[in-house]
């Protein structure tokens, strides 16, 4: 489907999740002394590291020598932004906090609350574990955390391990938080959208339940499509594939595998091939109609991408997420002052 008129929301109230599966939406609330209604972040029970994601950027708190703690909430962080940086309703979040009569930003986080946290959980996991053996004892540190990864392994407990279960679990995450809600939106403004004009099928976490009904049977098969696709196309496994190869050939690669697999697993499910989806980043024109649409009214929202930007390298795209990163090393600021020869002191609040 492709971002165009809305549809009428199907019927689609969520099947019974598989045996074993409780809903985790009410265990992944954020705590703290901040406002944090309007942010995801990786937070424990008290004295580790902890880490905010909020649009734009996100904020770490590391405490200790565990360096695995470390890695993990650095890379919980990164794909919070990641996630948000590439999909509709991530965009609309952007959108949302830069809007500044706009008041919907915490409704439309808590909608996507669970398939976030479930993917940052399980990709911070993955990853970190190519370094430190001892992932699992620091999952230990946030509980809240562990159903949400075990909710997504669960699910893609056929798929092998490596790069693939990461892809997957991408797949999955991106599918859910895609759907063409920025037409509705574009269509709208300057009119205020809110949840109650937001069919139930395009809400990300109702989307994530869905794929709780998803037999094993069907991601066995979504796999086994996504591989022979690959060899079609590329005429290697994906296994030859290595990271040596130019940014340009691993992108299409990644993308050729993840594309095929979600194609198969929602056209296998009654349930998933009722939603309107909007492919990747193809939800970019009407983001940028959006943002025109406010700067006619004289409110001037930045967003991550831009709609004519260029594809970035691996390099750049790590520019732009650690760019983004505001590493904390104090609770609170101590003054500072910048001071330039024969000018007046300039007293700033510096992170030290």
């Amino acid at each position: 489907m492709d971002d165009t008129t809305p549809p009428e929301p199907p019927n689609d109230s969520a099947p019974p999740l598989p045996e074993g599966e409780t809903e985790t939406g009410g265990t992944v609330e954020p705590i703290g002394d901040d406002d944090t209604s309007c942010c995801l972040l990786l937070q424990g029970e008290g004295g580790e590291s902890s880490g905010q994601y909020l649009p734009h950027g996100y904020r770490l708190s590391l405490h200790g020598s565990e360096v695995a703690q470390h890695h993990v909430t650095h890379l919980h962080e990164i794909h919070h932004k990641a996630l948000n940086d590439d999909t509709a309703w991530g965009a609309l979040i952007h959108f949302a906090s830069g809007h500044p009569s706009w008041e919907v930003l915490g409704q439309l986080v808590a909608s996507c609350r669970v398939v976030h946290e479930a993917f940052a959980s399980f990709m911070s996991a993955s990853y970190a574990r190519l370094r430190h053996e001892d992932v699992d004892a620091v999952l230990d540190a946030y509980p809240i955390y562990r159903p949400l990864v075990k909710r997504m392994e669960r699910l893609l407990a056929h798929v092998p391990q490596g790069h693939r279960k990461d892809i997957a679990a991408t797949a999955i995450a991106r599918f859910c938080m895609s759907p063409p809600v920025l037409t509705l939106v574009a269509d709208q403004y300057p009119r205020i959208v809110t949840l109650a004009d937001v069919p139930s099928s395009w809400l990300p976490d109702q989307r994530f339940s869905l794929f709780g009904g998803v037999r094993q049977a069907t991601i066995v098969d979504a796999v086994i499509a996504a591989d022979t696709d690959f060899v079609r196309t590329h005429g290697q496994p994906l296994e030859a594939l290595t990271l040596d190869e130019n940014d340009d050939l691993l992108v299409v690669a990644w993308k050729t595998w993840e594309e095929t697999f979600i194609n198969s697993v929602v056209s296998s499910n009654p349930r998933l091939r009722e939603l309107h989806r909007v492919p990747t980043n193809s939800h970019l024109p009407s983001t940028k109609r959006l943002v025109h649409a406010a700067a006619s009214h004289g409110i001037h929202v930045s967003l991550t991408h831009d709609s004519d930007e260029r594809g970035l390298s691996d390099a750049e795209s790590v520019q732009r997420i650690l760019s983004a990163a505001e590493l904390r090393l104090r609770e609170e600021p101590w003054s500072s002052a910048l001071a330039e020869i024969g000018a007046a002191w300039t007293v700033l609040p510096c992170w030290a």
